[in-house]
């Protein structure tokens, strides 16, 4: 819109004071001093490429004065031919790539003030045209000056209305002498109509048809063809895709997939996320990062980037829904990794909690969501982010060192009730012991006094008996102690010796028979 209808009314309606002015217009780019170098240049040298000159105003732009100002810009338009009769228009178009692209702060920081102070020189040889989309105006508030010149100086163009937009579409086709048929017109304000960023929609579709009406192919038929306005996006995305390399399209294709917030019982939609949790553990940051920039570059427009005001960290999402609705290949992606993709989304969200309240182990998972995590990971383990994988790790860190107490808790209480039969063992070996010891000292006791009754009765008439009670005695001090078994023996020889029956029978009490037969042989 600046391009297109600022500068030219600038040439037909000039700033006065300004009517042979020059205009110098730049996109900041990852480089903004080097873009604004190029361009004066280019006006100082009348060459398209300057390289040495570039160079030589790139570093002029990087020094600060004694009062610590960058002057640069002020200084190298003060030695333009004739600038104090052809003052110097600056128009810095998409400024918030500074912003979203520029990612050295002293750079960034140069190139504003650079800017500020030549636009606020006294001798006004040069003037400063700034747009800016309406989302990144929370940015400028980083720096002070900018910020109070944007409140006092600065447009907010408001969006096309139907007839405005009816304007763009059919106006430059009829200047060019290939007027659009009213059909034609209305089926691109049906498709364009209260869509975000219709001018760049409209762009691809436009100049689709361009190139074949000057062939003779009537406009209907080539929307017909490329599907739309959306079709004609989809074209585009995919343009852009198949001039990638495998390892950035494997990037593109989650990237995307990221981009889109699934849809429960309704249709897909548009989804803002971080940058960083469109890169994977695997990824490089700044490959990812190039990727994004094929689908952002302002030729192409596909994704739009964005700040948070938040955290300041850069955040991404798809330019036009139409896009997830008419691009083939994104729409085979989805339905490839639906299931996956929700899942993945439940991670990241418990992920993210675990992050912001401390990281307790409390909010780790633990079967049976742990299961499924590993199952995801053996499938797609690729996809994770950093953030994503150290919540795995933990969570399979944390059940693992539940089952090792666990395990520790076991072989404690095994070695508790290994200690309590040991004790209770040894208790019943000396309960055992203490039986054994008191039934021998009885029993030694016992055998003491009987082998005195021995010696008491041999010289009595229970002299038989005294026999009979030795012999018992060796018998039952047999398993005992040498000296009780050495005194009962001794009390049975004492015993035979004094003994006066030969043999003894009792409990006998019939008559003994007599074999006679053998009484006849003895005599």
């Amino acid at each position: 819109m600046a391009r297109a209808g600022l500068i030219p009314d600038l040439a037909r309606h000039p700033i006065p004071g300004y009517n042979q002015a020059r205009v110098a217009v730049l996109v900041p780019g990852t480089h903004p001093l080097e873009s604004l170098g190029t361009v004066l240049a280019r006006i100082a040298t009348q060459d398209l490429t300057p390289v040495a000159k570039t160079r030589e105003f790139a570093r002029e732009l990087k020094q600060v004065n004694e009062a610590g100002e960058y002057d640069g810009l002020r200084r190298i338009a003060s030695v333009i031919p004739d600038i104090t009769i052809s003052p110097l228009v600056v128009l810095v178009d998409q400024f918030e790539e500074v912003y979203t692209l520029c990612k050295d702060s002293t750079e960034r920081e140069a190139f504003v003030g650079n800017l500020l102070n030549a636009a606020g020189d006294r001798a006004k040889q040069v003037t400063v045209i700034l747009t800016l989309r309406s989302d990144f105006l929370g940015e400028i508030q980083k720096h002070p000056d900018l910020n109070r010149l944007f409140s006092e100086q600065g447009y907010l163009v408001p969006a096309m209305n139907l007839e405005e937009l009816r304007q763009v579409i059919a106006k430059p086709a009829e200047l060019a002498g290939y007027p659009l048929d009213e059909a034609t017109i209305t089926l691109l304000l049906e498709q364009t109509k209260n869509r975000e960023g219709a001018l760049p929609l409209l762009q691809f579709t436009l100049s689709r048809i361009w190139e074949e009406l000057r062939q003779g192919i009537p406009p209907v038929e080539t929307l017909a063809r490329i599907g739309g306005v959306g079709g004609a996006l989809a074209g585009e995305a995919e343009r852009v895709y198949a001039s990638l390399v495998p390892g950035d399209k494997t990037i593109a294709r989650r990237v995307f997939l990221g981009l889109v917030q699934l849809g429960e019982g309704t249709k897909d939609t548009r989804r803002r996320v971080s940058v960083m949790n469109l890169v994977s553990h695997q990824d490089d940051f700044e490959q990812v990062k190039q990727v994004i920039d094929r689908f952002a570059e302002p030729g192409v427009r596909l994704i739009t980037r964005s700040a948070s005001l938040e955290d300041g960290k850069e955040t991404v999402e798809v330019t036009h829904e139409a896009l997830i609705e008419h691009w083939q290949v994104l729409n085979q992606w989805l339905t490839q990794s639906r299931d996956d993709l929700r899942f993945q989304r439940r991670l990241e969200d418990a992920a993210q909690h675990w992050q912001a309240v401390g990281q307790p182990e409390g909010s780790l998972w633990r079967p049976p969501d742990l299961d499924l995590l590993k199952s995801f990971y053996g499938r797609v383990g690729e996809e994770l982010t950093p953030l994503q994988l150290a919540f795995f790790q933990a969570s399979i860190s944390a059940v693992e060192a539940v089952e090792k107490q666990k395990k520790k808790q076991r072989r404690r209480v095994v070695l508790m009730l290994s200690g309590g039969v040991v004790i209770l063992s040894a208790f019943s070996l000396t309960m055992a012991g203490l039986a054994r010891f008191a039934f021998t000292k009885a029993n030694e006791t016992n055998l003491r006094e009987q082998a005195a009754r021995v010696l008491n009765w041999l010289p009595t008439a229970k002299s038989t008996q005294g026999l009979m009670l030795a012999i018992d005695t060796v018998n039952r001090s047999q398993d005992l102690a040498p000296n009780i078994f050495n005194t009962a023996q001794s009390s049975l020889l004492t015993a035979i010796q004094i003994a006066k029956e030969e043999n003894l029978y009792q409990g006998h009490k019939a008559l003994v028979p007599v074999d006679r037969s053998i009484e006849s042989i003895d005599e």
